[in-house]
């Protein structure tokens, strides 16, 4: 069955991560560009986390050297369970599921509340890809299409947009002109590598306000 795709502000969110191998790096690279506070626990950590703790934010990457805890799930709003060992990841999620908490068990799809997709991120425009575990080579491959076919500056011209939102609104209290105005404005911005000057969006606000 597929996986219904839901998009999760992380901003503070507290996610434990039981492991600390090159899989548990990639979730933390993945997961800091989304302002979540990260704590791992492991035996052993990979150096490359310690440097990455060392540049991310206050509070943003803590790493713990020591084995995962069952106490450690109380504070924790979302758990992966990346350790080497099945059975451990297999005991965090029964863990989990009494305690009520999200888990995703790397590599075991039926022990996963939540999956990692393939992620094209250009600003704040995020488009993912999702093969619901079945073939994770084919989710990165499509991934990497996309990315070629995704220009940079669309990320630029969707935050430009969020910044114009408010004017827009206010400006246009019909459903069709506003519909109008971002429809313009998106197709002159994607003509314009994602730059507009701020005459030319009050422009195309007041035409197609009317």
């Amino acid at each position: 069955m597929a996986y219904f795709p839901i998009y999760v502000n992380l901003e503070r969110k507290k996610i434990l991560i039981a492991g600390g191998g090159r899989v548990a790096l990639r979730k933390v690279k993945i997961l800091l560009e989304y302002g979540p506070r990260i704590l791992v626990v492991a035996p052993e950590i990979e150096e490359e986390l310690y440097r990455l703790e060392k540049t991310a934010g206050p509070g943003s990457l803590m790493l713990e050297h020591r084995k995962f805890r069952q106490e450690d799930l109380k504070a924790a709003d979302i758990i992966i369970a990346a350790t080497d060992s099945p059975l451990e990841n297999s005991k965090i999620y029964k863990l989990c599921k009494q305690n009520g908490k999200p888990v995703n068990v790397v590599d075991v799809p039926e022990e996963c509340d939540f999956i990692f997709p393939a992620i094209v991120k250009k600003r704040d425009l995020v488009v993912s890809v999702s093969t619901g575990g079945k073939s994770p080579l084919f989710a990165a491959r499509l991934k990497k299409e996309l990315e070629e076919r995704i220009p940079d500056y669309y990320g630029e011209l969707v935050e430009l947009l969020g910044a114009w939102r408010s004017k827009v609104l206010t400006e246009a209290s019909d459903i069709k002109k506003r519909k109008r105005i971002f429809g313009a404005l998106i197709e002159k911005g994607k003509k314009q590598g994602g730059k507009l000057s701020e005459k030319e969006i009050r422009h195309i606000i007041e035409k197609e306000a009317q």
